[in-house]
């Protein structure tokens, strides 16, 4: 049965001045403070134009750029070969 509840008596369970207090193998990690900052910047631009009464024509521009992120895994890798060819029945030149 475990004696601290997340919430209810867990506020002040870790000795800050003593963090390898908490157990046997258990270690505290910390970032660098002199890590950069992460910067993420967002645009987006739109133009319409209107046809006649009932159609408009719109026009998007979007993007996202970011930088000083960590990223361990590929979240969005390129195809390889087989996809390719599966899914336009064109071999991968």
């Amino acid at each position: 049965m475990p004696t601290i509840i997340a919430g209810a008596n867990s506020a002040n369970v870790v000795d800050i001045n003593n963090p390898t207090a908490i157990g046997r193998g258990v270690s505290v990690r910390g970032l660098d403070e002199n890590q950069p900052s992460v910067k993420i910047h967002e645009w987006n631009l739109t133009l319409e134009k209107q046809l006649s009464q009932s159609a408009v024509l719109r026009v998007s521009y979007k993007g996202k750029h970011g930088i000083n992120t960590d990223q361990i895994f590929d979240a969005n890798p390129a195809p390889n070969d087989y996809i390719w060819y599966v899914t336009t029945g064109q071999p991968y030149m």
